[in-house]
């Protein structure tokens, strides 16, 4: 990077701090974590689109695709499910295909960073409006990456000096050698400052989620915290969480070989549980409540017991096995468990509209897209 460059990022970065200081005074923790629920279709879905999509998706999912083993365009595949997961996402409301859809499903209903964006939608049709666009945005945006890791990869294969630069135990330093040696500089200012973007969305998102959880859920809960110090509080437990990732990222590059396959499979192995209870509320009232803790820690005990010993697995299965052993338990549990004698509300639940026209356009895209990645290869070789 020369003098443009650094300059390109200064700028950026002034930038962000100066919109920080421009809306630090919202004290209200709907407005803190929820924007006050004002927010139209478009901007929650570029708002989840930056949260799914961070700077590793296109620093790390080319080098999966492009020199890893047992990638290629297999990651484009995964994409299969996002409209299916919307589909899901839609009916119970109103990164294979079946490990995807569990994946998917999962990370857009359960995980906290893309609920938040659902529960900040001002009424049901921004919802479903949301959840349609990021059906199909997800896909074009994992087809260029991909097509860059191909591109890179086999650059790199036919360009020994290119090759040797990257580290064989480190793949994802492709696109960053590639960045640094092979385009001009006031470029390389841009795209570092859009990666900072790229990362910076991703990681204050799981921030803000993972302070609204143990505020809501832990702290709200267990402690008196005046409404005037409540944004005050969250601001010391975000500090506290970003202190603890920022540790913890330190050991990541242990689990796997590339940053993508480390997130993915160490999300794998909860992400299914976590739907599994999402099912199981789902299912009705004929689950008891408690019956959903032994399905969720057996589920996550089942696929760490995969991880460790049955590595011939993909991670993307653990999603669907963890899920389906979660709701088999807690079925199970909830079966044999002694008749509650608590008093159940008796008030008929009112019947789900279901999105008929929203699940007709997902599964004709889901046929589209399909349709083009088995085509894709002809396309390429001509």
């Amino acid at each position: 990077m020369n003098v443009l460059d650094y300059c390109i990022v200064v700028i950026y970065l002034a930038l962000i701090i100066w919109l920080g200081m421009r809306f630090k005074n919202n004290e209200a923790g709907a407005d803190h974590f929820l924007g006050g629920r004002q927010f139209g279709w478009f901007a929650l879905c570029m708002s989840t689109m930056a949260t799914q999509l961070s700077a590793i998706s296109f620093l790390s999912a080319p080098a999966f695709v492009g020199l890893r083993r047992g990638g290629g365009m297999q990651w484009l595949t995964f994409e299969f499910a996002v409209p299916q997961a919307m589909i899901v996402v839609m009916v119970l409301l109103g990164a294979m295909l079946i490990g995807g859809l569990f994946l998917y499903a999962s990370s857009c209903d359960t995980d906290q960073t893309q609920a938040q964006r659902i529960l900040s939608a001002k009424n049901e049709l921004t919802v479903k409006r949301l959840l349609l666009f990021n059906g199909f945005l997800r896909f074009p945006i994992t087809l260029a990456y991909c097509m860059g890791g191909l591109i890179l990869g086999t650059f790199a294969m036919t360009n020994a000096e290119f090759g040797a630069k990257i580290p064989a135990n480190k793949p994802d330093l492709m696109i960053p050698v590639f960045i640094s040696d092979y385009l001009p500089h006031d470029v390389i200012g841009l795209i570092v400052v859009a990666l900072i973007a790229a990362w910076m969305s991703a990681y204050s998102s799981a921030l803000n989620s993972l302070t609204a959880v143990t505020m809501e859920d832990f702290i709200g809960r267990k402690f008196d915290v005046p409404k005037e110090k409540y944004v005050t509080h969250s601001k010391l437990v975000a500090m506290g969480w970003g202190a603890f990732s920022l540790f913890f990222g330190f050991f990541t590059g242990k689990i796997a070989a590339t940053a993508i396959e480390a997130i993915n499979q160490s999300g794998s192995i909860f992400y299914g549980p976590i739907l599994g209870i999402f099912l199981l509320a789902a299912i009705g009232r004929s689950i008891k409540p408690f019956a959903a803790n032994p399905g969720v820690v057996i589920g996550v005990l089942v696929n760490l017991t995969l991880w460790l010993f049955f590595k011939n697995v993909f991670w993307f299965w653990w999603n669907a096995i963890g899920g389906i052993t979660t709701v088999l338990v807690g079925v199970t549990s909830s079966m044999l468990s002694p008749v509650s004698t608590a008093v159940q509300d008796s008030t008929p639940e009112a019947p789900r509209e279901i999105p008929r026209r929203e699940i007709a356009v997902l599964a004709t895209y889901f046929v589209a897209i399909v349709t083009f990645s088995l085509l894709l290869p002809r396309f390429l070789q001509s």
